[in-house]
């Protein structure tokens, strides 16, 4: 019997295709915003991402543990 592959998660990426700048996913992100009540959401869901949007988008000061964020190579 062959013994279970080991992950690596730094060979995880082959390539990535495409590139988003940060303003570019911020634009998104607020486009999301603006159009979020015609979406197809329940009000918990939409409460969620409201909460996800605000630390993303309005979200001044230390990043702590708290708040969600993406760090530039998530963003890409």
């Amino acid at each position: 019997m062959e013994s279970p592959r080991v992950y690596r998660k730094g060979e995880s990426f082959q390539s990535l295709s495409g590139r988003a700048s940060a303003e570019d996913v911020m634009v998104r992100l607020a486009a999301l915003r603006s159009t979020l009540g015609s979406q197809k959401y329940s009000e918990y869901q939409v409460r969620i991402i409201e909460r996800a949007l605000s630390d993303l988008l309005d979200f001044e000061g230390e990043r702590t543990s708290g708040v969600f964020w993406l760090r530039p190579h998530v963003i890409e």
